[in-house]
């Protein structure tokens, strides 16, 4: 998934699960740290993402081992090592392989993301009334997370302004459950007042604004927002993709197709040294073509 510019909380939750199968992580980032302060009437938005990091390691391990055979066989037919030395190597990398089994998070009955709770706590006291998070955008379709060494499960979660503004205005802590293994501590602290009018039209929020209804999936708002910005600044390379992506929710393709390929030449014209355009736009772009 792209690189999101909200002016969000993400919370990607930290921590490894032991077991007799293997581990899983959740890891977790807080506008590219572990704090943020937002204004009272800004959504807040938590992203929960899960790997299987000890998996992941041990498919490195077979890998590098599985190099060692082959360089030990190349070796072995160009004469460079004795029939018994490379048996007994041999022996030795197979011998050093990792097995296990993926780990599995959640059933059909209860999925992975239904079992996450939001905890919260100011002046290290928990509050008895858990914030009313919900999940935002698309639901991931598996509800049974199978954790591989290629596993990456990503899931949006949110408060909408309503539900912000709602808050006493302070400095909280919020730790996430799943089961029963806590997440690292994520601090907010919510500013009283309405987000400043000079801030509101700035185009760092109407482009974090515009790309949190992307995720919420509201087409007006988002072509609102990224319109706003390019009737100032043309040149702009965020609210020219964010307002193709409102196109696309609207399934018009066409003018879809015109604002990623202008984001494209906006891109390849500010950018000449790189070797290659982001993947993204290419990606979209073709698959725009074909529509």
């Amino acid at each position: 998934m792209k690189k999101l510019m909200l002016f969000t909380v993400t919370c990607l939750l930290e921590f490894v699960i032991a077991n007799p199968q293997g581990r899983y992580s959740i890891s977790c980032s807080v506008a590219d740290g572990d704090t943020t302060t937002i204004y009272h009437n800004q959504p807040l938005v938590f992203s929960v993402s899960i790997t299987n990091k000890e998996a992941y390691k041990n498919w490195q391990w077979n890998m590098a081992a599985d190099e060692w055979i082959q360089e030990l066989e190349a070796n072995f037919k160009a004469g460079k090592l004795s029939e018994e030395d490379y048996n007994e190597e041999k022996e030795v990398a197979i011998k050093g392989k990792k097995t296990g089994k993926a780990d599995t998070l959640g059933t059909l009955a209860h999925p992975w993301y239904e079992q996450l709770k939001f905890y919260v706590f100011q002046d290290d006291s928990i509050q008895k009334e858990a914030w009313p998070v919900s999940r935002l955008g698309i639901t991931p379709n598996e509800a049974v997370a199978v954790l591989d060494e290629n596993a990456n499960y990503l899931l949006y979660c949110h408060m909408p302004p309503e539900m912000v503004s709602l808050i006493k205005p302070g400095s909280y802590s919020i730790k996430v459950l799943l089961g029963d293994v806590r997440s690292n501590q994520v601090k907010i602290t919510v500013l009283p007042g309405d987000i400043p009018q000079p801030v509101l039209q700035s185009p760092e929020m109407q482009i974090r604004l515009g790309q949190y209804y992307w995720l919420a999936g509201n087409a007006d708002k988002v072509f609102s927002y990224a319109n706003a910005v390019l009737q100032k600044d043309t040149s702009n390379l965020e609210a020219l993709i964010l307002r193709g992506e409102s196109h696309i929710l609207k399934e018009n393709y066409k003018l879809a197709l015109t604002d990623f390929e202008k984001a494209l030449q906006l891109h390849n014209k500010k950018f000449p040294s790189l070797y290659e355009p982001p993947e993204y736009l290419i990606g979209t772009i073709e698959w725009l073509q074909q529509k």
